[in-house]
This record gives C-alpha cells, structure tokens and sequence, in this order.
C-alpha cells in the first residue's frame, strides 16, 4: 500500500477522489507519524475530501495534522520528500499547489478561503471568498506560519516563524526570506540547507546536537 495511516487517523468524508501520479510504492505516502522532537498534545489526523488530493511523490504528514477538502476543489503536492510538521492545518475551497520538497515545521496553517463575507466602502462591496495559493519548490516554512488566500511562494523562499503570507511574492529576488505579519521580503539571497550530508557535516563542524525524538 502506497499510503500507511500511523495512530489515530479519522476520515470525516472520502467522497473525494486520491490520484498519485507517481510510481506507488509501500509507505511512499505517511499520515499520522512521530518522528520530530516537536510533537502535539493532539496527535489525532483528520481527513475530510470532498474534491481532489493529488500526490506526486512521496510525503510525510506528522501528528495532529487537519486536512479539509471541499467540492469541486483541489489540493495538490509535489514531489522529493515533503515533510509536513505537527498540527498542519489545510483547509482548500478552491486550488492549493505545493511543488517538490516544501518542508513545514509545526503549526502550519494554509487556507485558501476568507471563511466569512465583508461588505466594503459605500456601496458594500463583497469580494469573492477564495483564491488559488501556490508553493514553489524547495521552499522551507517555519512554525506557526499562516498562508492566506491568493498568496503565490516562489521557489527557494525562506518563509520565517509567525509570518502571515497574504499576497504574491513572484516577482520577489532570487532566495527571499519572507517574515511578518503582514509578510514582505526582508533579504534575498538566504537559502536553506536540504541536503542531510551536508546538514551533518555542519553540525559536525559547530558541535550541535541534532536530537530527534
């Protein structure tokens, strides 16, 4: 089976439809895992799909993660090892695109709808509720980080702890380290180790001790 369920997972609907456009293979895809030092006090994984997941590789989702897809509706992930951190929360109403290797630590949150209608200016205005979001690759996203509706991430982005990313940063310099509430760009050019041989030899070199519990 290409998809293994690890704890308490919960299934509120599979009306939905799964596609991996991958070569399956056992345990390619991970929901419910504990492997990071950082664990939840909620380890149950809820999954309600309504529309369509997509998978295109293999990824990890870890305790406590909160999936909500709704009709008609798309959330697709990419390729190379994703890693999604404890208490992920995804709610997709409309088209939520991560490419290969996006890499959350805990307390992600990624809505793609406002939830709530508000009337602007004079003539009480309403805008639409949702907006596509996408993730580039190789982009790395910190702790308790809100992605909001219509915010594009460009490849290579460091995204910092505690931001809130409510727009399109396309255009942003190669390598950006995104940060604030609201987010902009606070450098460019910083880009986040992946690689795991180098990681240790790094750690190696500065003596750190990368405990995984």
């Amino acid at each position: 089976m290409p998809i293994l369920l690890y704890g308490n997972v919960v299934f509120r609907s599979l009306k939905g439809r799964v596609e991996i456009k991958s070569h399956p293979y056992p345990g390619m895809i991970k929901f419910g895992i504990k492997e990071w030092y950082v664990t939840t006090a909620k380890p149950q994984v809820t999954i309600t799909n309504n529309g369509t997941i997509i998978f295109n590789g293999p990824i990890r989702f870890l305790q406590g993660s909160y999936i909500l897809v709704a009709r008609n509706a798309t959330l697709e992930f990419g390729s190379n090892g994703s890693v999604c951190g404890s208490d992920l929360k995804v709610m997709c109403f409309d088209h939520i695109r991560m490419s290969d290797n996006v890499q959350m630590a805990w307390n992600v949150q990624i809505y793609d709808t406002a939830f709530h209608y508000i009337m602007c200016g004079d003539e009480k205005e309403v805008s639409k509720l949702t907006k596509p979001i996408e993730i580039g690759q190789n982009v790395w996203i910190g702790n308790n980080t809100t992605i909001s509706k219509g915010a594009y991430i460009p490849a290579n982005s460091i995204v910092a702890s505690n931001t809130l990313v409510n727009k399109n940063f396309e255009m942003a310099e190669p390598y950006p380290l995104i940060a604030g509430v609201p987010a902009k760009v606070l450098s460019s050019g910083s880009q986040r180790v992946f690689d795991k041989r180098q990681e240790k030899e790094y750690d190696k070199k500065f003596g750190y001790d990368r405990t995984h519990l």
